[in-house]
């Protein structure tokens, strides 16, 4: 009755009977070969990791580093010297419930209630103190759930659950494994408990390994869950060759396919050692098992070092690898014995390579330097397969917003220079960048684009004058020419000094980029030079020309030491091509003498000459300090005695 409520609620979609799980032990036949070690390659090698050719992986040193293998078993011994160092917990910032599960009694170490699982994460990642090889990929780490310490459904299933996500971070990636070990199983046929936890973990890019039931030779002798007839690479089972056998014949107790859920679909889906298979156990020991569940962590080993080659690769294309470079043995093609064959792991590598997209450069970054240069620095591209060499990277620059051209501005050795380059000398405006790396026989995609703005140059006002009103001068300018749309003007910056002197390195005002124009008032009498300069975003520009100004006292002009001269103070005037400023003098002096234009600008300086008393005058030739005939015009003259000023008039130049 209450079995019939409960199904009848319509939250329910499905009920499992807690069915009880099992060790898949197996049994030998032909007597112990377990301590026949041979070379292979640099480390001498035991039958078993000879069987599955691993050597031309660890040549290529693909040993499972940077990856993480899981066991659903009966726990691992946690203390163990080939294992300890392996296992995630140890790792700084691992807290050890991200790397252990003890769904019964909630221990915080792992352990093993058997030896069953110890012997399993052995063959997966262990080496021996000593150096003595076991594991398929012994640079892998490894974290375990014990399932098998109980057998309640509720808690395996939570221990699925568990392994999409150890530290409950769903934004970390670190802590998931490559893939999951299932050295167990049910003694029924086609019993669905399991594969709906199978498929979530699957469906989260975690692998899972499967042992076949160790209940052959009989016809489809597989049980659950490897027994689901879907496709081959859903609920991949493994099936027990004995490796220390030539040809290595299928263990006498591998389960046998067809598979019982439709007495039509192949199983297993590969084989591989499980046959007097020597590693780890429990309290340091080491020893020898048998059964598909020795076989099964060959191929959980295998997947580790795939995912090292291409972290990227798919559930369905790990197992498609395996099964696709299997070493073929029994019936010609796939058949109900060796399935697809014994895993090669080498040429399970050269599989995956040959798979491996050609991957761009990474991380572009581009910075202007120098106003219209740009230094670009990218990465190396995450994996480079050794058999499709890197040759160049290929630069290409498109103005932003339009498309890249086909072909690239330049191109850089990937051999012997370092992944940077210098673009020189653009025109002002905006542009992105990619980079491709060339292969030997290939070319990547893009890498990220990279975009900068070349900024015009920051350009100076232009004539900059200056007038004189009492105690004030009054400043004027032009905008630079050009103005940049991508540059604009921010502000001005106005600096004063008194003549002969250098200009502070602070302005005296700074004023908005709308201002063309300054007063600057309450000064004293003296002579000032003025510059403008115009503030960008990339920087302060060269100064103006000068504006010198001189301000008199009116006091001053009435000196009686000075007086005009017999005739007119400057004649001729109006002139064409000379005219002579004459004047008295009372006692001796140095006189001085400057011509102004109308808007305040020092035309020529005629110096300081000394004269006794008496008249005397100082010619002008009409000539700017530069030589440049001034043009027709009004003109003011100023004479100092003994640097002070004394008087001024104004002059006419006529065309010639």
């Amino acid at each position: 009755e209450v079995f019939d409520r409960t199904v009848d609620r319509p939250s329910v979609g499905m009920i499992f009977k807690n069915r009880e799980i099992e060790i898949r032990r197996g049994w030998v036949e032909g007597g112990d070969r377990s301590g026949n070690f041979e070379t292979g390659g640099a480390v001498t090698l035991p039958d078993n990791l000879i069987c599955v050719n691993v050597q031309p992986a660890w040549d290529a040193n693909l040993k499972g580093q940077g990856r993480l293998v899981a066991n659903f078993d009966t726990g691992t011994d946690g203390n163990h010297p080939a294992l300890a160092s392996l296992w995630r917990g140890t790792q700084p910032g691992v807290e050890w419930w991200e790397a252990w599960k003890d769904p019964y009694t909630g221990s915080t170490f792992p352990y093993d209630s058997d030896n069953h699982g110890t012997h399993v994460t052995g063959i997966m990642v262990a080496t021996k103190p000593d150096g003595t090889p076991i594991g398929v990929a012994p640079q892998a780490q490894w974290i375990a759930a014990g399932i098998l310490i109980g057998y309640n459904v509720q808690k395996i299933i939570e221990c699925y659950q568990w392994a999409t996500d150890p530290d409950g971070d769903p934004n970390t990636l670190d802590d998931v494994p490559d893939v999951i070990n299932n050295s167990w199983g049910t003694s029924t046929n086609c019993d669905q408990t399991y594969w709906n936890a199978i498929d979530i973990v699957e469906a989260a890019g975690i692998v899972n390994t499967i042992a076949v039931d160790n209940s052959g030779p009989g016809y489809a002798s597989v049980n659950s869950p490897e027994s689901r007839a879907a496709s081959p690479t859903v609920n991949w089972g493994v099936g027990n060759v004995n490796p220390h056998q030539p040809g290595y014949p299928i263990n006498n107790s591998s389960g046998r396919g067809p598979s019982p859920c439709d007495y039509v679909s192949i199983k297993p889906e590969v084989t591989a050692p499980g046959t007097q298979i020597y590693s780890t156990l429990p309290n340091g020991g080491y020893g020898n098992l048998t059964g598909t569940s020795m076989a099964c962590p060959h191929t959980s080993g295998a997947v580790a070092i795939l995912r090292q080659v291409n972290p990227d690769l798919s559930v369905d294309e790990v197992k498609t690898a395996l099964m696709a470079t299997a070493y073929d043995r029994g019936d010609a093609g796939e058949d109900n014995d060796y399935g697809w064959g014994i895993i090669d792991i080498g040429a399970a590598v050269e599989y995956v390579r040959a798979m491996l997209p050609a991957l761009p450069p990474r991380n572009l970054q581009a910075a202007v330097v120098d106003t219209t240069d740009v230094h670009l620095t990218w990465a190396r591209p995450e994996t480079v397969d050794p058999s499709k060499p890197l040759r160049k990277y290929r630069i290409f620059r498109a103005p932003a917003g339009e498309p890249f051209p086909l072909d690239p501005i330049a191109e850089v050795d990937a051999l012997f220079s370092l992944p940077e380059y210098d673009d020189l000398d653009l025109a002002f405006g905006d542009y992105h960048y990619v980079v491709t790396a060339l292969y030997q026989y290939s070319e990547s995609g893009p890498s990220n684009e990279a975009e900068v703005q070349i900024l015009a140059p920051p350009l100076p006002p232009r004539n900059l004058t200056a007038s004189a009103d009492a105690d004030s001068v009054h400043l004027a300018w032009q905008a630079p020419d050009p103005v940049y749309p991508n540059n604009p003007v921010l502000s001005y910056r106005i600096y004063r000094a008194p003549v002969g002197e250098a200009f502070p390195a602070e302005p005296i005002v700074e004023l908005p980029d709308t201002a063309l124009a300054y007063t600057d008032p309450d000064l004293p009498p003296g002579g000032y030079h003025y510059i403008a300069t115009a503030v960008f975003a990339n920087g302060e520009s060269a100064p103006s020309n000068e504006a010198e100004i001189h301000l008199y006292d009116p006091a001053d002009a009435g000196d009686r030491s000075f007086a005009w001269g017999p005739a007119l103070a400057a004649s001729p005037n109006p002139f064409t091509t000379e005219t002579r400023i004459g004047f008295a003098l009372a006692r001796p002096g140095r006189v001085g003498v400057s011509i102004y234009d109308v808007s305040g600008r020092l035309v020529r300086a005629l110096g300081e000459t000394r004269f006794e008393a008496g008249n005397a005058a100082i010619n002008w030739d009409g000539r700017e300090d530069d030589g440049r005939r001034v043009a027709p015009g009004v003109f003011l003259y100023r004479v100092s005695l003994d640097g002070a000023p004394a008087a001024q008039g104004k002059l006419v130049t006529l065309s010639r």
